[in-house]
């Protein structure tokens, strides 16, 4: 997933409280993420060197599990679209990592959360990774309070 195009700005104050929410949405991710990477991993395994063929006995229970995991991924695409449509940036759906978009003396920069943390307390500079990240530091709660 790549950055969201910032319509708006978030502070830690706003962006805390749009974490119920958030907090659903990426539980969801998370756990469908998680469904479609393996259940495609084991699609991968039982039909490497097979072909499709109408009379293999297994070819319908292949063709239902590729219909789950289609109709799964479209189901996480879905949840991806709520977070971009609140301006959020989704950057890791396996591990729930989320971008709000924010400034720090005047320059735009992400503000960091992911799933299982109590608040957005971390951030990071656009075009750094998540794993990059540093604590919320006095320049962006003033830009918060100013």
């Amino acid at each position: 997933m790549s950055p969201a195009v910032c319509k708006s700005e978030f502070t830690t104050k706003s962006a805390n409280e749009t974490l119920p929410l958030v907090k659903r949405i990426v539980g969801d991710i998370v756990e469908l993420a998680h469904e479609v990477t393996e259940t495609q991993k084991r699609l991968a395994f039982l039909t490497n060197g097979r072909e499709d063929d109408p009379q293999d006995e297994y070819s319908k229970e292949l063709q239902s599990m590729h219909e789950v995991t289609d109709a799964k991924s479209r189901q996480l695409n879905g949840f991806i679209d709520e977070l971009l449509e609140l301006n959020l940036d989704p950057t890791s759906a396996e591990q729930g990592f989320v971008n709000f978009p924010a400034r720090r003396e005047g320059k735009e920069i992400c503000l960091c959360w992911k799933l299982g943390e109590p608040e957005v307390m971390y951030w990071h500079d656009v075009g750094e990774e998540c794993h990059q990240r540093r604590l919320v530091d006095l320049p962006i709660i003033q830009t918060a309070l100013g």
